[in-house]
């Protein structure tokens, strides 16, 4: 996983990536990396735009999932990186995502809360799901060897990032995340070792 840098440390993203291991190792194990270790991407978001306005958002997803779906993974990874252009990105596509897809966008959103909540939460309105965002398990789908600490732990940084929203005109999406992130931690703690 040395190789692998575009994320950072960050549980979510980690999860993630160790996710796309299982699913893709050929992909992502056996990829050269160019000196420094970074990846170069053939996906940007002005690329994925370009394609959602020539084939709408659920051509341009069905585009994006083959031959394989590394490119989902490249779109997660560049929503999580909290840059506008990936969340419009994300806005158009999630609406239309499902499964594999949907999940990663997720993801990559709840990444994403962490590094500019206020840029997140004014995407609900152009049809993000604020409250699947909110509600995502950082460590899912890790082994069962994480404990309630770790999760516990996953959580404080989008906590407080939400704290840092202070716009009055976010107030009820911003709400809607607080609550979805208290039901997360009641109804997912339980799933950890103690």
């Amino acid at each position: 996983m040395k190789g692998i840098s575009m994320c950072g440390r960050h549980p979510l993203c980690t999860r993630s990536i160790a996710f796309g291991l299982i699913a893709f190792p050929v992909f992502l194990v056996a990829e050269p990396r160019p000196p420094g270790g970074q990846r170069s991407s053939h996906l940007s978001p002005e690329l994925v735009n370009r394609m959602i306005v020539n084939l709408g958002p659920r051509g341009a997803l069905e585009r994006l999932k083959k031959p394989d779906a590394i490119a989902i993974l490249e779109i997660m990874a560049g929503v999580g990186s909290a840059r506008h252009e990936w969340l419009d990105v994300a806005a158009q596509l999630v609406p239309v995502s499902d499964g594999f897809a949907e999940q990663m966008l997720i993801a990559g959103l709840s990444m994403a809360l962490e590094k500019d909540p206020v840029a997140v939460l004014e995407r609900s309105s152009a049809g993000v799901p604020i409250d699947k965002v909110c509600a995502y398990d950082p460590l899912t789908p890790v082994s069962s060897t994480r404990t309630r600490a770790d999760f516990n732990h996953a959580l404080i940084p989008r906590e407080q990032a939400l704290e840092r929203v202070t716009q009055t005109e976010l107030s009820e999406v911003k709400l809607r995340c607080v609550n979805a992130l208290s039901r997360l931690r009641t109804e997912r703690a339980y799933l950890y070792e103690p």
